[in-house]
C-alpha cells in the first residue's frame, strides 16, 4: 500500500516539480513509515525494508511523472508548430 502511494505522490512530483523537491518528499515519507513502523512495534528489519520500498517507489513514480511531462510538451510543441505553419498568410503574386 505505502509502495502504491509512494509511486503516485512520485508521478505528481515529477509532472510539475524539479528533481530537488524529491528529497525532503522522501525523508519525510521515510520519517512516517518509521514512526508508524515504531508504533505498530514491527521488527527493525521489515521496517527498513518499508523505507526503502517506499523511497524506491517515489523515484520510479518521479520518472513516469517526468516522462508524461516530456510527452505532453513534446505534443505541446507539434500542435504549437503545426498552428504556425497553417496560420501563414499566402505571399501576393
Amino acid at each position: 500500500m505505502s509502495a502504491i502511494l509512494g509511486f503516485l505522490i512520485g508521478a505528481v512530483l515529477g509532472t510539475r516539480y524539479r528533481v530537488f523537491s524529491l528529497v525532503p518528499v522522501a525523508i519525510g515519507c521515510t520519517g512516517a513509515v518509521g514512526i508508524h513502523a515504531a508504533a505498530t512495534q514491527v521488527q527493525f528489519g521489515a521496517a527498513l525494508l518499508a523505507m526503502l520500498g517506499i523511497t524506491v517507489a517515489l523515484q520510479i513514480g518521479y520518472l513516469f511523472g517526468l516522462t508524461v511531462r516530456i510527452t505532453m510538451v513534446c505534443a505541446r510543441v507539434r500542435t504549437a508548430a503545426e498552428k504556425t505553419v497553417r496560420q501563414r498568410p499566402a505571399l501576393p503574386v
